[in-house]
């Protein structure tokens, strides 16, 4: 038996762990995080958040770990959900030594693995943003979930050049001439 248990935590705790739990990524990607949680809630699909935290056994009101992923809505209101889902990130709420950090990630990556058989999950991909690579534990909850980097994929990219217009104003554009 190991030292810590999971749950699919309620919602209304994720308010309470969020900035813990994306106090190390960088400000881009803990608003993308956030943005896609938002817009999840608004549509009053809450049942597609997956939240599951973990907690030392002697200690269950104290998450020291949690994992968000959202499912992906149906294509519209006829169609059968659809089996696929990304996880938005995972991470410790708090410090913990690498022996229990290592126990942690197993045991979330096995609650998440039964939350997603329950819930009929078949394809799941973990967005990451490469500004994160800074915190090497991105790569190593990652691998704990048997998650392997495929590629980096870049949005909206490309190089931005300011010019001033006659009226002393800066004009913005990306690479296009007048």
């Amino acid at each position: 038996m190991t030292g810590f248990q999971t749950r699919s935590a309620p919602l209304e705790t994720l308010e309470q762990c969020l900035p813990r739990l994306l106090q190390n990524l960088s400000l881009a990607r803990a608003q993308i995080v956030i943005d896609h949680l938002r817009g999840v809630i608004q549509t009053g699909e809450r049942d597609r958040i997956v939240f599951i935290d973990a907690s030392p056994r002697d200690a269950t009101d104290t998450p020291v770990a949690a994992v968000i992923a959202i499912r992906q809505p149906a294509s519209n209101e006829s169609a059968p959900p659809t089996d696929s889902a990304t996880i938005l990130h995972a991470g410790l709420l708090a410090h913990r030594d690498g022996d229990d950090a290592g126990e942690i990630m197993t045991e979330l990556s096995m609650a998440v693995e039964a939350e997603f058989d329950r819930r009929g999950t078949r394809f799941v991909q973990w967005a990451t943003d490469p500004a994160d690579s800074r915190d090497d534990s991105i790569g190593r909850w990652c691998e704990a979930f048997g998650f392997a980097e495929v590629g980096t994929l870049q949005y909206l990219g490309g190089p931005v050049e300011a010019k001033s217009s006659p009226s002393g104003q800066t004009d913005v554009s990306r690479g296009q001439t007048d």
